[in-house]
């Protein structure tokens, strides 16, 4: 554990860096035993929900929590993530040619010098599972505090004053979903940069619908045509749930449908291997889920899926590229996520961050999100901004009228 303070509105706070969830049950603030399952409350935050999940991340991502207190008394908590960040890994630059060629041979010697950016990166917020409630702040904070708390927090974790064994600490970040960091007047740090990033994606309020079919009736005669020209497409197709035993036969299969669909993302922030698929299955207590969709003997696809609370989380997904028109297989996969969401009577579909528009079509929300990073090193500080416009292009907001 780390721990480190620091100040604001008169008051004094101590902040406990936990850099492994996996051990943590209780947390002791100045001889004061705060147990997490009390603790989860009144925070909302499912602490067995995020042991279950960081026992099972990729190897590059290990899941951590931060504890903030006023004397003995818990003000906020929030899962912080220590990700092992290579540029290279991350940015397929084959997948995004740029508009010209002069842009095309800039993005070439910036990508060769990418490697810069390479270290931990310590990240506030949820990037993998974006629906998953990961921080609190106990009401008690006046608002003024609360502006820029999370950047306020970690800006004292970069001091020289805390020792991080020789590892070299790369940046820190703070994912925000809502208004942006900067929408306020004041911005006293500014040796952060804010970003806008990819939006989470939600259908809500699913209660108000009793099944699929209540809801497609719902939509708008043009929304409702694209969902049905996708379901006749299908007919022929088998989709179902697959066991263990049904992903250890395709295991071959199903990591080449997901490798396919990395070597075609712009980004990848994770690689799992096979295991991770078949360890979270296996895990007790966590409703976790794999289908594929079967043309005769043959994966055509893979999708996954868990639930917490009244709340379904598409996860992971992987197909062929070659078979993606033919049966409209992405549209296909969101159509059977919505459908088990219903069928579970759960209120919330999370559909991650990227296809905002197909995912708008079916009636899901964009819901802003933003990234305030604060480099370490004069180097990283200077060159982030050239990078993000360079590389990133997040997608456009996504909200469309679909409902009659």
């Amino acid at each position: 554990m780390i721990k480190w303070s620091f100040s604001g509105s008169g008051n004094n706070y101590d902040c406990y860096w936990i850099n492994d969830i996996l051990s943590v049950e209780t947390i002791d603030l100045q001889g004061k035993t705060i147990d997490l399952n009390s603790l989860k409350i009144k925070s909302g935050i499912d602490f067995s929900l995020q042991r279950l999940l960081s026992e099972h991340l990729p190897d590059n991502i290990k899941q951590g929590m931060l504890f903030i207190s006023r004397g003995d008394e818990l003000v906020a908590c929030a899962g912080l993530q220590w990700i092992d960040f290579n540029f290279h890994s991350y940015l397929n630059p084959e997948t995004d040619s740029g508009s010209s060629a002069i842009r095309n041979l800039c993005k070439r010697v910036l990508h060769k010098m990418g490697s810069v950016f390479n270290g931990k990166i310590l990240v506030l917020g949820q990037l993998v599972v974006p629906g998953m409630k990961t921080s609190w702040i106990s009401d008690e904070i006046p608002g003024q505090m609360k502006e820029h708390w999370w950047e306020r927090a970690l800006d004292h974790l970069v001091s020289d004053t805390i020792d991080f064994s020789n590892i070299e600490l790369s940046a820190v970040a703070v994912v925000h979903s809502g208004n942006s960091p900067n929408s306020s007047k004041t911005r006293p740090f500014a040796s952060w940069h804010s970003y806008r990033i990819e939006p989470v994606m939600e259908i809500g309020n699913l209660t108000k619908w009793k099944k699929f079919d209540h809801y497609r009736s719902s939509l708008r005669s043009k929304y409702r045509k694209k969902i049905n020209a996708v379901l006749k497409k299908s007919p022929s197709l088998e989709i179902r749930e697959m066991t263990t035993e049904d992903i250890h036969r395709h295991r071959e299969r199903i990591m080449y449908l997901f490798n396919r669909l990395l070597s075609s993302s712009t980004y990848n922030l994770v690689s799992p291997q096979f295991e991770f698929f078949r360890e979270l299955i296996d895990v007790p207590d966590l409703d976790y889920h794999i289908s594929g969709i079967f043309e005769g003997d043959r994966l055509l696809a893979f999708y996954s899926w868990f639930q917490y609370g009244t709340t379904t989380e598409g996860h992971y997904l992987g197909y062929d590229p070659a078979d993606l028109q033919r049966y409209d297989l992405y549209k296909l996969i969101l159509i059977q996520l919505l459908k088990q969401a219903l069928n579970s009577g759960s209120e919330c579909l999370y559909l991650g961050r990227t296809a905002t528009v197909v995912k708008a079509d079916l009636g899901a929300r964009s819901i802003p999100s933003f990234v305030s990073i604060k480099p370490i090193g004069w180097k990283r500080s200077k060159l982030l901004p050239v990078y993000y416009q360079m590389f990133y292009r997040p997608g456009n907001l996504r909200n469309r009228n679909v409902f009659k």
